[in-house]
């Protein structure tokens, strides 16, 4: 059972970092985006919308995972990492992050691209 609290701690770890970034970058965005992003158009790009949302729901995820590796190691029986209660949840949280971050750079390409077009009237 002491061989697999190294594997919770790194888990763990990992978790944070994916609920660091994710907040971080939504913070940001979030507030730069009525002054940088938004700009000539006047309205905030879905994709950037898509983005916060994901996000939102890559901290769900993170906390979930938190607390379902917790609860796994609570338990009497042997704690295991790949147990459904903290694959589910840890799946979301990546696929998610991973996801709001393409939104992020599609929203940043799109917004530059319409800057480019305004720049040039």
């Amino acid at each position: 059972m002491a061989d697999s609290y190294p594997a919770f701690e790194m888990a763990a770890g990992s978790v944070k970092e994916v609920l660091t970034y994710s907040t971080a970058i939504l913070v940001l965005t979030v507030t730069f985006a009525a002054d940088k992003l938004v700009g000539t158009t006047n309205r905030i790009p879905r994709s950037l919308i898509w983005s916060w949302i994901l996000y939102l729901v890559c901290i769900f995820a993170g906390v979930w995972t938190l607390h379902a590796l917790t609860g796994e190691l609570a338990r009497g029986n042997p704690p295991d990492v790949y147990k459904d209660n903290v694959g589910i949840p840890a799946a979301v949280n990546l696929t998610a992050f991973l996801a709001g971050i393409v939104l992020t750079v599609v929203a940043g390409y799109h917004t530059l691209k319409l800057r480019l077009k305004a720049s040039k009237k």
